[in-house]
């Protein structure tokens, strides 16, 4: 299983190559030169153009029916592979500074780092089994006409066979999906055995990939039959493990594999063993469900992360609520005490009022028994000296 790299110069590339103008919207590369050049500072045109056409060809881009001169591009069947990759120097290209436009210091900052892609391939453990129903060239080179229309021999079977347990067998390569191994087996029952090359698995089509591998062994019958002339029959699957099994799928996403000690082996009831034959190490399961969910770990991780950051601003939005009700509870209640101070101040002034009030009252009485307790000496002297005259 291959570890596939990828650096920050072709990260940034494909970041504005499919979202340069908006989510969905890219630039075309001339644009792409020209903003990654904007500081002076940027790869030359033939590095963006070598970079675009690897892209394309790695199956992450694909060109934009109808366009040309210049031609778009937009996302391909392993896009999400580019798009689930997490690294601390990619940030959101779009920005309100720039009036929404692409902010080129934001497409991962470039660091020169390279970095692991995951990949994640299902192979088989077993091989696909054709009845033989005419025997086609088994000596002579193919004669097969290449894509472009060239004619070439291309020699398929070994000359000498093989023996096992009595029966003879030949071995042979067909030159598709990377070169596949076959066999022809003679006897009573003779038979084309294929051994179909993994096929990559991509997050969210981890259970298609059992059918393209038939559809893989598939192709071969048919290329036997085409440029070899022979007839295969319907064929069957013969695994090396039972009858429910055989299709194993293998991850080696390093924020996975970082985290495995070296010789740990995961307990049989997990469903999941490591496996470096060949290497990298990966985790390897025969369950689909269980492969997607390895599959689409840096998806899930990455929605998770996501989720975190929208549950810390939404708590922090809480909280600054909160703060802000407590503060304005706080404003009332201060304001409610003045009150109550002002309430009080004028009760005060009222007590006072009223004590000037009993104050002047008291003295006003005490005036009123003063003047009654001198008015009766007063009345006897007048009394005695108006008597009528009888006392001179």
């Amino acid at each position: 299983m291959k570890a596939e790299r990828i650096s920050d110069t072709r990260r940034r590339i494909y970041r504005l190559i499919v979202d340069g103008l908006g989510p969905g919207v890219g630039m075309s590369v001339p644009s792409v030169i020209k903003t990654l050049n904007k500081n002076g500072d940027g790869p030359s045109r033939k590095t963006v153009y070598r970079h675009v056409n690897e892209l394309a060809k790695a199956g992450y881009i694909r060109k934009i029916r109808g366009t040309r001169s210049p031609a778009l591009y937009e996302r391909s069947e392993k896009a999400a592979l580019l798009d689930d990759l997490d690294t601390p120097s990619c940030h959101p290209l779009v920005t309100s500074l720039n009036g929404g436009g692409p902010n080129v210091q934001n497409c991962c900052n470039p660091d020169n780092n390279t970095v692991f892609i995951p990949t994640a391939e299902a192979h088989i453990n077993g091989r696909y089994i054709y009845p033989v129903l005419k025997i086609g060239e088994l000596y002579e080179p193919f004669r097969v006409r290449d894509p472009d229309g060239e004619i070439s021999d291309v020699t398929v079977w070994e000359p000498e066979p093989r023996q096992l347990r009595g029966v003879q067998y030949y071995c042979g390569h067909v030159p598709i999906h990377g070169g596949i191994n076959i066999q022809y087996w003679e006897g009573r029952e003779p038979a084309v055995h294929i051994w179909p090359t993994p096929v990559e698995l991509i997050p969210g089509h981890v259970h298609e990939a059992e059918g393209d591998l038939a559809d893989r062994a598939q192709q071969v019958a048919n290329w036997l039959g085409r440029y070899g002339g022979w007839r295969l029959g319907i064929p069957r699957y013969s695994s090396n493990e039972g009858e429910d099994k055989g299709i194993h799928y293998a991850c080696n996403d390093p924020a996975i594999i970082a985290n495995i000690p070296e010789g740990f082996r995961p307990a049989s009831d997990t469903g999941y063993w490591c496996d470096s034959t060949p290497g990298p190490l990966s985790v390897e399961t025969d369950d689909v469900a269980r492969a997607e969910a390895v599959v689409n770990f840096a998806a899930i991780t990455r929605d998770l992360r996501r989720d975190q950051a929208d549950i810390r601003r939404d708590l922090a939005a809480a909280v600054d609520a909160k703060s802000q009700a407590i503060l304005q509870l706080r404003y009332d209640m201060l304001g409610r005490e003045m009150t109550v101070w002002e309430a009080l101040s004028g009760l005060v002034d009222l007590q006072h009022h009223a004590v000037d009030a009993m104050v002047r009252s008291e003295a006003i009485r005490s005036s009123i028994i003063t003047a009654r307790a001198s008015a009766p000496e007063d009345s006897a002297a007048e009394a005695a000296t108006d008597n009528g005259g009888m006392y001179q």
